[in-house]
C-alpha cells in the first residue's frame, strides 16, 4: 500500500473512531465507545508498522 493511501485511510479511521467515541458517551452507550477506541488504535497500530 502507498503511504498516501495508507495515510489517508489512517486519517479515516481515527475520525470514524472519534466519532463512534463521541456517539457512545452522548448515548450513554459502551459499545460504540469501545468500538472508536479499537477503530483508532488500528490507526496507531497501522502508524507503527509504516514507521517500520
Amino acid at each position: 500500500m502507498s503511504s498516501t493511501v495508507a495515510n489517508v485511510s489512517g486519517v479515516g479511521n481515527e475520525i470514524v473512531g472519534k466519532g463512534k467515541q463521541a456517539i457512545g458517551k452522548a448515548t450513554d452507550n459502551k459499545k460504540p465507545h469501545a468500538e472508536g477506541v479499537v477503530q483508532e488504535a488500528k490507526d496507531g497500530v497501522r502508524n507503527v508498522i509504516d514507521k517500520a
